[in-house]
């Protein structure tokens, strides 16, 4: 399936160019089905994604196009394959703010670097969600347009099937499940016409000169505000110590 893949995206790389690729190294992939490659050729480097799910590409295209319009700073989209499946991005690089933040000593001066880039971050966030949302189609988002209660279930027993379980902590599942439902009534509650980017953590952020772009927000929707932030602001492994999540967040 890897020679097939690479033989597409090959193919829509001397499409796009008017020559061969030198390179093709495979990107570490993430929890999908979604497969990035890096191609180079000379002085070109682009990355190729394949992804079956046509549905979802869809979205991404849309979404990248509509994000682009804003003067967002997304990942440009370069080419895509007749069947859908396959594309092009412009090469943002490796440097995420992921990262920057395991390798940041929060008592030290590299902090301010990262603590520019993290405020950076959620200022550009608050465009994407505020400003993104105006004139966006959210039919064309996908699975879903908006952000409901078999939206949030789904995060909350993402968390309990594959983290609280396996972690062999012992918990009463009727009364979690009715604590979920009330979560899910609050979050239900707060105002809903915004971009909800859903998967918005530091792995997503990459830097480029300095400065945030965004990546995979296929799965975004409309939604509330608030939910992004607290995905960001409290992401596993993300270091971030309690006061600077309270700078971050009062600055939001």
């Amino acid at each position: 399936m890897i020679a097939q893949i690479n033989s597409i995206l090959q193919a829509l790389f001397r499409a796009q160019f008017g020559f061969d690729t030198q390179s093709i190294t495979p990107l570490p992939q993430g929890g999908s089905d979604r497969r990035y490659f890096r191609l180079k050729a000379k002085d070109i480097s682009v990355i190729g994604a394949y992804n079956p799910d046509i549905n979802e590409n869809k979205t991404f295209f849309y979404l990248t196009n509509h994000f682009i319009s804003k003067g967002f700073p997304v990942p440009e989209l370069l080419s895509i394959a007749n069947d859908k499946k396959a594309y092009l991005l412009s090469d943002l690089g490796d440097d995420t703010l992921f990262s920057r933040l395991i390798e940041t000593d929060w008592n030290s001066q590299q902090s301010n670097d990262t603590m520019r880039i993290a405020s950076a971050t959620l200022n550009m966030l608050t465009k994407v969600q505020v400003d993104g949302a105006k004139g966006l189609d959210f039919s064309q988002c996908y699975p879903k347009s908006n952000f409901d209660l078999q939206s949030v279930m789904w995060d909350f027993n993402y968390f309990k099937y594959s983290f609280l379980k396996p972690s062999g902590i012992q918990f009463n599942e009727a009364t979690l499940d009715d604590d979920f439902l009330a979560f899910a009534n609050v979050l239900l509650s707060q105002p809903t016409g915004y971009f909800h980017y859903r998967d918005f953590q530091s792995r997503n952020v990459m830097i480029v000169n300095g400065q945030p772009f965004f990546i995979d927000y296929q799965g975004g929707k409309q939604g509330p505000l608030l939910y992004d932030v607290a995905s960001f602001l409290y992401q596993a492994r993300a270091n971030f110590p309690q006061n600077i999540r309270e700078k971050l967040f009062n600055s939001y």
